[in-house]
C-alpha cells in the first residue's frame, strides 16, 4: 500500500482543494476554482493570513479524506494532503505528521469512520442535534391498543422546541384510538 495511487476521484478532489484559493473563505462565498487575482472590483477587502488560510484548507482536505477514506480502505491520506497542497511534514521537518492522521475519525478497529448522520427536524427542516446523553427526539403517532406493536404514523425527528407544531394525518385520531408518542433514540 505504501506506492498505492491516488483514485480518479481522490484525485479530482485533491486538485480542487489545491488550486482554490481559500484565504478570503470566511468573508465570502465563491465558486469552485477560486483565485482572488480573477475578483477585480468584487475583491473582499478582507483576507486570512498564510497560516489561517492552510488551517482552512487543511481542514477542507480532513472532511473530504473523511468520506474518501470510508470508502476506499486503501485511501494513502498522506498523498492525498499533499496533493491537496498540505504540507504532511513534522514542524521540524521530518515525513508523516501524526497531525494528518489525528484529524479523521476512527471506529474501534482503526478504520475510518463513516459519514456522520445528519438528522434534520420534521416541521422546521433545520439540523437536530443531539442531546448531553447522544440522542434525539423522534415522535409519532401509534395505537392506543397496547397488543399493537410499531408506529401508525412516523417516528419522525423534531426539535424539542417544534414539537407542539408537530402535524400528521392521524392527528383527528389521537385519543379515539391512537395516541401521540415519542421516544429518545441514539443520534
Amino acid at each position: 500500500m505504501a506506492d498505492m495511487p491516488l483514485s480518479r476521484l481522490a484525485r479530482d478532489f485533491a486538485a480542487e482543494i489545491s488550486y482554490h484559493d481559500w484565504s478570503d473563505a470566511p468573508f465570502r462565498t465563491d465558486r469552485a476554482g477560486h483565485r482572488r487575482e480573477h475578483d477585480g472590483r468584487n475583491a473582499s477587502a478582507f483576507h486570512l493570513d498564510a497560516t489561517q488560510t492552510e488551517n482552512v484548507r487543511i481542514n477542507v482536505m480532513w472532511v473530504v479524506a473523511q468520506v474518501l477514506g470510508h470508502h476506499d480502505p486503501n485511501l494513502d491520506i498522506y498523498r492525498f494532503a499533499e496533493a491537496c497542497g498540505v504540507d504532511t511534514r513534522t514542524p521540524s521537518g521530518q515525513p508523516r505528521s501524526g497531525s494528518i492522521t489525528a484529524g479523521l475519525r476512527h471506529d474501534n478497529i482503526g478504520r475510518l469512520g463513516g459519514p456522520v448522520l445528519c438528522h434534520s427536524c420534521h416541521v422546521c427542516d433545520r439540523a437536530v442535534q443531539p442531546d448531553d446523553q447522544g440522542k434525539i427526539r423522534r415522535e409519532g403517532v401509534a395505537r392506543q391498543d397496547s397488543s399493537a406493536v410499531g408506529w401508525a404514523w412516523g417516528p419522525v425527528v423534531v426539535h424539542e422546541e417544534c414539537r407542539t407544531k408537530l402535524r400528521t394525518p392521524l392527528d383527528h385520531l389521537v385519543g379515539n384510538g391512537y395516541v401521540s408518542i415519542w421516544e429518545k433514540i441514539a443520534a
